[in-house]
């Protein structure tokens, strides 16, 4: 396999920390990183936010502009994330440990709206797997992945949203299943 390997360390302790506190915005996740797992640089926290949000790590769930006096004016924006259902993270006792210090937060997302996204996205990555040509086995590891992706998606979304919506997402993996077929 070429290219760099899809996970990572940092994003995985960035994983940690929200699984943790529940939300949270990109400098604060960098303190608390600093403090439980030692040196990173900011430019690494936000890039591995930006990252694990757009594969489905993270959820930006707000955005908001907050008033004060910064170095760099009077506003700045904070983009709060939370886990989303594509995270990958293994705890130990030492990591609880470190990170018992810091209270879970209450966090208010819309979660059908989060679920509905991803349930869109793998719906146009089918439709676009299904009109391009290719040879059997890329739909095949094309399809595999889906399918992976839509079975963390429902373990995930079972305890935020109505059996509705499970059910579509076990229509989902009936048409990735289709895939190669076409």
């Amino acid at each position: 396999m070429r290219g760099r390997p899809i996970g990572s360390k940092i994003r995985e302790n960035i994983c940690l920390i929200l699984n943790k506190i529940n939300f949270s915005y990109g400098y604060e996740i960098y303190k608390i990183y600093k403090q439980v797992f030692g040196k990173v640089l900011l430019r690494d926290v936000y890039y591995h936010l930006k990252k694990g949000n757009e594969i489905g790590e993270f959820i930006a769930i707000e955005t908001k502009k907050e008033l004060g006096r910064y170095t760099w004016g009077d506003q700045a924006e904070r983009i709060y994330y939370t886990l989303g259902p594509f995270a990958k993270f293994e705890t130990n006792e030492k990591t609880e440990q470190r990170l018992s210090i810091f209270k879970e937060r209450n966090i208010g997302v819309n979660w059908l709206d989060e679920v509905n996204k991803k349930i869109s996205a793998i719906n146009e990555e089918i439709e676009r797997v299904n009109n391009q040509k290719l040879s059997y086995l890329a739909k095949k590891g094309i399809q595999e992945s889906l399918i992976q992706r839509i079975e963390k998606l429902k373990k995930w979304a079972e305890n935020k949203v109505q059996k509705e919506k499970i059910l579509e997402i076990e229509e989902l993996r009936k048409k990735a299943l289709l895939i190669i077929l076409r």
